[in-house]
C-alpha cells in the first residue's frame, strides 16, 4: 500500500485529547498490537493508556484521524528532571485496520517536527521489540539503533530483544 490515505482531505494530524483514550485503550487491548507493548493485563494495558494519554495535557501528543475517527496516536513522554528535560521517550500506536497505509509514518514525521521547533528538544528515543513492524517506519524517519538488548521480553515462548532507538533533533 501507499501514502494515499494521508493524502485524503478527510485525513488530519491533531493535538491529542482525552477523548481520544477510548481509541488507544480497544487498541493496547487488540491482541495484534499489545503484542509490541511490554503490558500482559488487561489492567496493564488501560493502566498504560491512562498514563499514555495524560500526556496531551502537555501538547505533547499527536492523533490521526480520518473522517474525525481517531486512527492513531503517537505521543512523546516528556522527562520531569532538568538533567533529561531536553530529549522524550516515543510510543506510538496505529488503528490495526489502518497499518501499512502511512499514517504511522506521518505521525513520526509530525511528532519529530513537534519535538524540535516547539518543545525544544534534542532527542527521541523509542523502545521496541525485535520484529516489529513499527521499525522500518522509525528508520525511514532518521532513527537509528543506539543499542541491543538480547531477550528482554518473553512472548508466547519466544524470546525478543528490546531494541533501542534515537533520533538527533539539532
Amino acid at each position: 500500500m501507499t501514502d494515499e490515505l494521508t493524502e485524503s482531505p478527510q485525513f488530519n494530524i491533531r493535538y491529542t485529547s482525552q477523548l481520544d483514550f477510548g481509541a488507544l485503550n480497544r487498541w493496547l487491548h487488540n491482541p495484534a498490537v499489545a503484542k509490541w507493548f511490554p503490558t500482559s493485563t488487561e489492567q496493564e494495558a488501560t493502566h498504560m493508556a491512562k498514563n499514555w494519554i495524560a500526556f496531551s495535557r502537555y501538547k505533547s501528543s499527536l492523533t490521526a484521524t480520518l473522517h474525525s475517527q481517531t486512527i492513531g496516536v503517537v505521543t512523546i513522554f516528556l522527562m520531569p528532571y532538568k538533567k533529561v528535560a531536553h530529549m522524550g521517550m516515543v510510543y506510538i500506536a496505529v488503528d490495526p485496520e489502518f497499518q501499512n497505509r502511512g499514517v504511522g509514518s506521518c505521525l513520526v514525521k509530525n511528532i519529530n517536527h513537534l519535538a524540535k521547533n516547539y518543545l525544544n528538544l534534542e532527542s527521541l528515543h523509542i523502545e521496541l521489540f525485535s520484529n516489529c513492524p513499527a521499525i522500518p517506519v522509525f528508520l525511514k524517519q532518521g532513527y537509528y539503533q543506539v543499542f541491543c538488548q538480547p531477550k528482554h521480553a518473553k512472548i508466547d515462548g519466544t524470546y525478543y530483544d528490546r531494541v533501542v532507538m534515537e533520533v538527533k533533533l539539532v
